[in-house]
């Protein structure tokens, strides 16, 4: 299984975007959110992962198909180390979870 970690270009914004829905549809028994009237979860702090220095968006890809998606962003401060991130948010598709997708070492370096 080749999985990999791409960066996510401003033009794969709408793919994200979907992507971010699945993950919060599929998070919405624990989180208890609800869709708009539109039909839509929304995310408020999409624009910034291109405006903002310090997020970076990722797709995870698993033999070329997109798997998932990697959100981090500065985290400054809450931390004392010279350059820390944290994970803002992190999904996988269900058909590759239980495969070691999440704990895959190019998605921890």
């Amino acid at each position: 299984m080749d999985i990999c970690v791409e960066a996510i270009l401003y033009e794969q914004k709408s793919v994200l975007i979907q992507m971010l829905e699945l993950y919060q549809y599929d998070f919405s028994e624990f989180s208890d959110d609800d869709i708009n009237e539109y039909g839509y979860f929304g995310y408020a702090h999409i624009d910034d992962y291109w405006n903002e220095e310090g997020r970076h968006p990722f797709f995870i890809r698993v033999n070329g198909k997109l798997a998932g998606l990697v959100l981090v962003r500065s985290c400054c401060e809450h931390n004392t180390l010279p350059n820390p991130h944290c994970i803002a948010e992190f999904f996988v598709m269900k058909k590759y979870r239980q495969k070691g997708v999440g704990t895959c070492p190019k998605l921890l370096a």
